[in-house]
């Protein structure tokens, strides 16, 4: 089985090494994982909300680029956004009714909408058997580590997390902890400021 580190984008001069967590991460250099290695894997990145589309276009131009074959699952810009970068598959299956509403009713219909949407992409996970899933962000953090986890159990794909607001810009006791828990729910996470 390949590791996500087949994954990661690199040139003729560096390479990053992430084996499973308990494991280790060798330094950016060390020459495991040339590019000419790796092989092509299919890649899903998972931005519900669509909030961080310039990382998310960054990350899949770069897996593209590597030669793997990338798909984001997002919802629908609801204002005007650069094309996805050349070689990305974009499929907006998140938001689609909730969006169509008044800006009030929007947030709380995203919620109602959410886990029926992450549902609605478990036939498209079971028919494209992706080598791994990235996911962006935990809208409804419970209900996605649920969802996420039992992916990873039941097709044996294993996913990522970004933990982009990893500590809070305002922690409270009550982020806090939902940060903890959406890092503990992974194996693998990615921590960036």
């Amino acid at each position: 089985r390949r590791s996500i580190s087949d994954s990661v984008p690199c040139d003729s001069t560096t390479s990053l090494m992430v084996r499973e967590p308990s494991a280790w991460v060798s330094p950016v250099g060390s020459g495991h994982a040339s590019c000419a290695e790796s092989p092509t894997m299919r890649v899903v990145v998972v931005d519900p909300r669509g909030e961080t589309r310039p990382y998310d276009d960054a990350l899949a131009a770069a897996l593209v680029a590597r030669g793997n074959d990338v798909t984001l699952v997002t919802s629908a810009p609801r204002v005007a956004q650069p094309p996805a970068p050349a070689g990305v598959q974009v499929r907006h299956a998140f938001y689609r009714v909730a969006d169509r509403l008044p800006d009030g009713a929007r947030k709380l219909a995203r919620g109602l909408e959410h886990p029926f949407d992450l549902l609605g992409l478990t036939p498209a996970l079971m028919r494209k058997r992706p080598a791994a899933i990235h996911v962006q962000w935990l809208p409804l953090g419970a209900v996605d580590r649920v969802y996420w986890r039992a992916i990873e159990a039941a097709l044996g794909i294993p996913v990522t997390y970004t933990a982009h607001d990893a500590l809070p810009n305002n922690p409270s006791a009550k982020r806090l902890r939902r940060a903890a828990k959406n890092a503990r729910a992974f194996g693998r996470v990615i921590v960036h400021s």
